[in-house]
């Protein structure tokens, strides 16, 4: 079974998503890392769920029907995205005002400092990107395809060019440029045999008539 480029590139965009699922997105002291399968929400599972219907859709070549699953997958992940970093930075101020003055302020801080979003987030998004792209490639922005002709001679090749601007291109090579190559040669000869000639006194061989040494035999001629 063969794929296209864009089921392809739709099938990784499903792989980073699926992955992500299964990556930290937050850590926390003591309880570490905690990703989207394990949070304790049904969040992770939608998100595996639109995975597996996004794959079914590649394979089934309905590319456009991936703009649903990815826009939920990516609504749902802002959606949390933006809740979990809210919710890390109302507790941190909650915190600092509760611990002002405490002995053990300092500690609580250093706790909560610790806590750091992860990098599965960015697998998740990038996935997501990747999947919305998808369609976009598959309604031709990007697609494109370069044929080569085989040809069974480059004569032929120059006699099929496209027009261009109405105007058919000449030929680089026509069996005619051989023809004026082999004329050119036979006119010189003829111009050759035009030169009016003499017999060399010495040796009695044909020269030049404006010929002051003869070729033959290397004798000097008077003017």
């Amino acid at each position: 079974m063969e794929f296209t480029k864009q089921q392809l590139i739709g099938f990784f965009g499903v792989l980073l998503l699926f992955i992500g699922v299964f990556l930290p997105i937050l850590s926390v002291p003591i309880m570490g890392a905690i990703s989207l399968f394990n949070n304790g929400k049904s969040d992770g599972m939608i998100i595996l769920g639109l995975s597996v219907v996004s794959t079914a859709l590649i394979f089934m070549d309905k590319i456009k029907l991936l703009w649903v699953t990815s826009g939920i997958s990516t609504a749902l992940l802002t959606y949390d995205f933006y809740m979990l970093s809210s919710k890390i930075s109302q507790t941190k101020a909650e915190l600092s005002e509760k611990m002002q003055g405490n002995p053990f302020g300092g500690f609580a801080d250093a706790m909560m400092s610790s806590v750091q979003l992860q990098f599965g987030w960015a697998v998740l998004f990038l996935g997501c990107i990747i999947l919305l792209a998808t369609p976009i490639l598959a309604n031709g922005v990007f697609n494109f395809k370069i044929s080569i002709k085989k040809e069974d001679s480059f004569s032929e090749i120059n006699d099929t060019e496209s027009p261009i601007d109405g105007k058919q291109p000449e030929p680089f090579i026509k069996k005619t440029n051989i023809k004026v190559v082999s004329d050119s040669f036979y006119h010189n000869n003829e111009v050759q045999d035009d030169v009016a000639m003499k017999s060399c006194p010495f040796c009695a061989e044909s020269i030049r008539m404006t010929a002051i040494k003869c070729k033959h035999c290397g004798s000097m001629l008077d003017e």
